[in-house]
């Protein structure tokens, strides 16, 4: 599984990884400012963006393209960045390859199962054959019927792309991610731990991660300390980005 990845500056290593129906793209912002000081590498994940396509989609599947990913670049050990869908793929990862993280950092997700509320979403998408339609605008069109938020359907719509034939087409592989949802929304039911430096940041006015959640997290990661970003949303780093790199960079050191 040889992710697409984008490369940014010099210095200690840092991988950031995105959520779900997200791509590296989302992060260029963030990994350019970051890349004053580090080597940023930022890749899609499988089913995601411009990397291949999977049936099989799981945390450990995802943890394992991150080893492969980190063994490519010759690095044996990085800081690494992840949001959501890519919070679970990195606390995966840290709790199965604790050695291979410098340091953690968990952007609004918390260790727990969610509930499906994605599906929906992941239906609609699969239903809209954009081969058929000539303008972006025609498909965000008939979105808004399922996603009445534009903002939303703005993010969504980042994952339009046009194959060889210059069609409209989706970039993430919709299947594997509609039959895989489940998995990708269960816990990280790992009997370890990993006990390096670790900062979850979250939104305030979002309710991905509780204060219920705090207890989960001290216990798998027992140096972690949670960061509050008040003005923020699930998409924190979108949300309030100067305050996220304000206090990313003050843990990265």
């Amino acid at each position: 599984m040889k992710l697409h990845v984008r490369e940014y500056g010099e210095g200690s290593p840092v991988v950031i990884l995105h959520g779900l129906l997200g791509c590296g793209d989302n992060w260029v912002p963030v990994a350019k400012a970051l890349a004053a000081c580090h080597h940023v590498l930022v890749p899609d994940q499988r089913n995601h963006g411009r990397s291949p396509h999977s049936d099989a989609f799981n945390h450990e599947l995802l943890a394992q393209d991150l080893e492969e990913l980190l063994d490519r670049f010759d690095l044996a050990t990085a800081t690494v960045i992840g949001h959501s869908m890519g919070g679970k793929t990195a606390m995966q990862f840290a709790l199965t390859r604790p050695a291979r993280v410098e340091k953690l950092i968990v952007v609004d997700i918390a260790p727990r199962r969610y509930r499906n509320d994605r599906m929906d979403v992941l239906n609609a998408l699969n239903s809209i054959q954009p081969a058929r339609y000539s303008r972006r605008g025609d498909i965000d069109h008939i979105l808004a019927a399922h996603v009445p938020e534009q903002a939303t359907r703005a993010f969504l719509l980042k994952n339009l792309g046009r194959d060889s034939s210059g069609a409209l087409s989706w970039r993430p592989n919709l299947a594997s991610l509609r039959d895989n949802v489940e998995r990708i929304l269960e816990a990280q039911d790992i009997p370890s731990s990993f006990v390096g430096p670790t900062l979850v940041l979250r939104g305030g006015a979002s309710a991905y991660v509780s204060e219920t959640d705090t207890a989960d997290i001290a216990t798998l990661f027992p140096s972690a300390r949670v960061h509050t970003i008040p003005r923020a949303g699930h998409w924190v780093h979108a949300d309030a980005p100067a305050d996220f790199l304000t206090v990313v960079n003050d843990f990265l050191g």
